[in-house]
This record gives C-alpha cells, sequence and structure tokens, in this order.
C-alpha cells in the first residue's frame, strides 16, 4: 500500500499539505470558515478561501503539492489554483517580457520533429521535465543530454542570450510526440486538453499552448496569457 502513496518531491519537503480539520480561518483574510469554500493552494498546501485563492499558474510537476492522503498524481504540468503570495512568487520568477503586457513582437521557432525525444526514449524521472519533448535545443542544436543545466540553457537561448546586444524573445512550435508529459494537459486559453500531434507552442517561461490559441491571443498585444497579468 505504502508504494502506490505519493512520495514528496524536493519542493514539497519545505511545504504542508493542511488538513481540512486544521485550519478554521482563511490564511490571508482570515474569515472563518462556516459556509465558506476552502481551497487549498497546490503550490504551498496552505487552506484558503475561494476569493484569496482565485488565481491559476500553470505549474512544472514538482512544484504541485498533493493530498498525501491520495495515490501518487499523473507527473505533467497543469494549471493549479495557487494563493496571492504563491502567484506573486511564481509571477516573479518569470522573465519580465512575459510579464508585461506591452512586450515586443517573438519570434518562432518550428521545431524539427527529429529534434524531439524519441518514443520510448523518456524514462519516469524525464517524464516530469520541462523540457521532456526535446532531444536537442532547437535554438543552437545543442544536445539538451550533454548539458548540466539544460533547462537554464533553452530558457537563454530563447531569450536571446546572455550578450550585450539584445536579441528577440523566441518561442517554439512543435507537434507533441506520443509519450509527451503535455498529454491530457488544458491549454490554459481554450480549455481543451493536448493531444498526440497538437501543434504546441511554448514560451520560455516553458508554458504551453495550442499553437493557433497561442497566435490568436498574441495578435491581441498581450505576452504570456499565464504571466501577462
Amino acid at each position: 500500500m505504502a508504494s502506490s502513496m505519493w512520495q514528496p518531491t524536493p519542493h514539497a519537503v519545505h511545504v504542508q499539505w493542511q488538513r481540512d480539520d486544521a485550519v478554521y480561518a482563511c490564511n490571508d483574510c482570515q474569515r472563518r470558515f462556516s459556509f465558506i469554500v476552502r481551497r487549498h493552494c497546490r503550490r504551498c498546501g496552505r487552506i484558503f478561501c475561494d476569493r484569496c485563492s482565485s488565481h491559476r499558474v500553470l505549474l512544472d510537476p514538482s512544484e504541485i503539492v498533493h493530498d498525501p492522503a491520495f495515490s501518487e498524481p499523473t507527473a505533467s504540468s497543469s494549471s493549479q489554483r495557487v494563493c496571492q503570495c504563491c502567484f506573486d512568487e511564481h509571477a516573479a520568477s518569470v522573465p519580465e517580457r512575459f510579464r508585461s503586457s506591452g512586450s515586443s513582437a517573438i519570434e518562432r521557432i518550428i521545431v524539427d520533429q527529429s529534434r524531439l525525444t524519441a518514443p520510448g526514449q523518456l524514462g519516469r524521472q524525464d517524464s516530469s521535465s520541462q523540457l521532456s519533448d526535446l532531444a536537442e535545443c532547437p535554438v543552437c542544436g545543442t544536445s539538451l543530454a550533454d548539458l548540466e543545466l539544460p533547462t537554464d540553457h533553452v530558457r537563454s537561448c530563447l531569450e536571446g542570450g546572455t550578450g550585450a546586444v539584445p536579441q528577440t524573445a523566441k518561442y517554439l512550435v512543435y507537434k507533441l510526440p506520443a509519450e509527451s508529459a503535455l498529454l491530457g494537459v488544458e491549454c490554459v486559453i481554450c480549455l481543451e486538453e493536448f493531444t498526440k500531434l497538437s501543434v504546441v507552442a511554448r514560451l520560455s517561461c516553458f508554458c504551453s499552448f495550442h499553437n493557433a490559441c497561442l497566435t490568436s491571443w498574441l495578435k491581441r498585444g498581450r505576452s504570456c496569457p499565464v504571466h501577462g497579468r
């Protein structure tokens, strides 16, 4: 039985899932719970009222806190309910160009299928990675398997590098492979799930959307739909 229980990630070690019967008031506004709906922040595990946990952000599986009483969940990035504090912390970790509403044009990079991870190559640990679909950096072609910090490398390339001359930000467009960790995850723009061979767009903050949805969104002068608020 114990083997089927959820095991905490490094992030979850520093947070705690609060029990419903241990909290009598919202951790933010301090309104006492009676008929007020209790909500768990999926990033810190604390309990809030519906009003104080109305934000939703796209969290990596390693950031999501789960009820330890339930079986281990499927590892995939997904939109989760969070409290105001966690929303602010999450937004602060995202590049400024994807938080501002007036960002400049973003260059699109079409990723060749040969640069994606081949079906059957994903291990359990890899399936939860933000880069689980990519075998090579789609910007410079470097093999991600050879890098100690592949996520940092790809993010830097997509943001134009760290040179003195600012470069245009980029985002990736590709078809989801058969074993992608994004399969079954909802696009936060249209609320439809990603399926095999869905054409997705992934920003340097690693938020993913249907390509058509993001294209339409960017035409309205907005940046990342999750962080550009």
